[in-house]
């Protein structure tokens, strides 16, 4: 089954500081308030390593609303190591790639999971957050908390320091959309990963990036989509209970407002000699630290892609795989001449 929603949680704090209506932490809350899980993959912030890191918790008196985190945890690792720690079922929240690991550790350990997965572009690295505290003259040993989205929609980014300022950025801003596009933070599973949502899980939910809601909408709203009979159930009672308010949405409405990431998920095969140029192109040392040593390189680099390498692959001349390995040798050529 697949039904395609759009709606908001009726708890006017939870909708306004999620990442974009609150439809997965009305649904964290629900599920413990009547008790179907007793343990939920949570997560917070690590002031001494300055990142996020996952944790178990048993009721929502101990969730942490921190609204989207775009940087890379290993949860599978965690929950590997800590699946002795499952009270009860068990509710994760997880990028579309790994609901079917999740289930699987699961089902081996004989655990009920609700899974809601989040629609995705790609993950960040750590690195990439601190490359961000770097492009903005940021101490990150000065950085006691991060919110990537939150705060009303779509938002952006909320930085507090130990002198007590705060930093905010609009979402999508600069630097942090120059470090994105650069692709220099994105794990390498993600250049070929052709999953925006995932069937597999209960629920997938993401922004409404239509035109409609971003002109109107400051609070937020949730777009997802329900997979299975227990999230088509949980949503449904959730709604006749008023704890949110959602309509059922053509799933075009869906497409439509994912474009550009399907978009470009589906011309991956198309693209794979340009991933593996880039991918090679990375992995050389002398130009993943020139193009990584500050904001203006990066921007060189994105460039270079965006307006070089990218036509030439997609121009489907013979030649254009000569010129290619032209421009690789003479930017080697440069970066190397560059460090006597």
């Amino acid at each position: 089954m697949e039904k395609v929603f759009i709606g908001y949680s009726n708890d006017s704090t939870i909708r306004y500081h999620s990442s974009s209506g609150g439809i997965i932490t009305a649904i964290i809350k629900h599920l413990f308030d009547t008790g179907y899980v007793g343990t939920y993959l949570s997560c917070s912030f690590n002031k001494e390593a300055c990142c996020y890191e996952p944790k178990m918790i048993y009721s929502y008196n101990e969730y942490e609303l921190v609204g989207s985190v775009y940087q890379d945890m290993d949860i599978m690792a965690f929950l590997k190591s800590h699946i002795a720690d499952v009270k009860g079922r068990l509710m994760v929240v997880c990028s579309p790639c790994l609901v079917k690991a999740v289930r699987h550790i699961a089902k081996v350990h004989s655990i009920d999971v609700f899974i809601a997965s989040y629609f995705c572009s790609g993950q960040t690295t750590i690195e990439g957050t601190y490359f961000y505290y770097k492009a903005l003259g940021i101490d990150r040993t000065n950085v006691i908390n991060i919110r990537y989205r939150g705060d009303g929609w779509p938002n952006g980014i909320t930085i507090q320091l130990k002198d007590g300022s705060v930093l905010q950025r609009a979402n999508y801003s600069e630097p942090w959309k120059t470090m994105h596009q650069s692709r220099l933070y994105t794990p390498r599973r993600c250049f070929k990963c052709k999953q925006l949502e995932s069937c597999y899980s209960d629920i997938s939910v993401g922004d409404p990036w239509l035109k409609e809601y971003l002109e109107q909408d400051k609070t937020g709203h949730s777009l997802f989509i329900v997979h299975s009979e227990l999230g088509l159930n949980v949503i449904e009672q959730m709604n006749s209970e008023n704890l949110i308010t959602c309509c059922s949405i053509n799933y075009s409405l869906y497409e439509k407002s994912q474009k550009f990431t399907i978009h470009r998920k589906s011309r991956i095969n198309e693209d794979k000699e340009n991933i593996d140029f880039e991918l090679k192109l990375q992995s050389l040392k002398i130009y993943y630290d020139w193009a990584t040593r500050n904001y203006a390189n990066m921007k060189k680099h994105v460039w270079i892609m965006v307006h070089i390498v990218q036509p030439y692959f997609r121009a489907k001349k013979m030649n254009s795989k000569m010129i290619i390995t032209k421009l690789y040798n003479k930017i080697l050529r440069k970066l190397n001449n560059g460090k006597k």
